[in-house]
């Protein structure tokens, strides 16, 4: 050791071979004391078990990663601990981004759409009115589901779950958009909202008197549902003078509603 920092002074020098001998006399070692503060909750290979099963499995929360570690190894640890271990790795608890399951068909008609629009000015689109209903849960969702991702991979295709229907129960509402303003938030009573319904609460209540404000005609982008398709709604568009865009099945994520 002296060799080694030659720079100690020797009264430096002779303390400090005083106190790794007086350990050595104490612990018949010459190593480090333990370390000082509490003790690790896991041990490295319990860690490592832990991220390789999160990353095995993604959806299983810290409760169920904490029970997996107790009957592998027999360790107990609180699901905080189990959390700042994974997060350790840089493995957090985020919910999956959600998109719509998507055929080929669905992807190329998708894509001619895009292709058709891509080079329209605002004056070609000032006319236009996208409309969407959509549903708002009023109670909290105990049923969320979240994944363990790294930072920065929220749109790997691996942690994207596709559905076909989005969301149950809540609040109804429906509302439209344009480049020159917005309907009103219109909310839908309890029932299903039928062919005539539509027509009788929305169309000519909202969409009429919007298309009306705007003064040329209007074009209206609404969703592929069955009750937007009825033979009934053909007549009432052509009466009241509103076009109807064509719209690629499956694209909500194309509405800028």
């Amino acid at each position: 050791m002296m060799s080694q920092r030659s720079h100690l002074t020797d009264s430096e020098a002779w303390r400090v071979d005083g106190r790794i001998w007086n350990r050595f006399l104490q612990t018949e070692s010459a190593g480090q004391r333990p370390e000082q503060g509490r003790r690790r909750a896991t041990m490295p290979n319990e860690v490592r078990y832990l991220v390789l099963t999160a990353r095995k499995h993604r959806n299983m929360n810290a409760t169920l990663l904490q029970k997996h570690l107790r009957s592998a190894t027999g360790t107990m640890v609180s699901t905080q601990t189990v959390r700042n271990q994974v997060h350790g790795v840089g493995l957090y608890a985020r919910r999956p981004t959600v998109c719509v399951r998507l055929t080929s068909r669905h992807r190329c008609d998708r894509r001619e759409w895009a292709k058709e629009h891509v080079n329209w000015r605002r004056n070609e689109w000032s006319n236009f009115l996208f409309s969407d209903e959509t549903r708002f849960s009023v109670h909290p969702d105990n049923r969320r589901i979240f994944i363990w991702r790294d930072r920065g991979s929220r749109n790997n295709p691996a942690f994207v779950h596709e559905r076909v229907r989005f969301g149950d129960g809540g609040v109804f509402v429906y509302g439209g958009i344009s480049i020159d303003g917005c309907t009103d938030l219109h909310i839908i009573r309890v029932g299903p909202l039928i062919a005539r319904r539509y027509r009788d609460e929305i169309l000519r209540p909202i969409v009429v008197p919007y298309a009306a404000a705007i003064g040329d005609d209007l074009i209206l982008m609404d969703d592929n549902c069955r009750p937007h398709r009825a033979n009934l709604l053909e007549d009432f568009f052509f009466e009241e003078g509103i076009v109807r865009m064509e719209w690629p099945a499956c694209s909500p994520d194309m509405n800028p509603i």
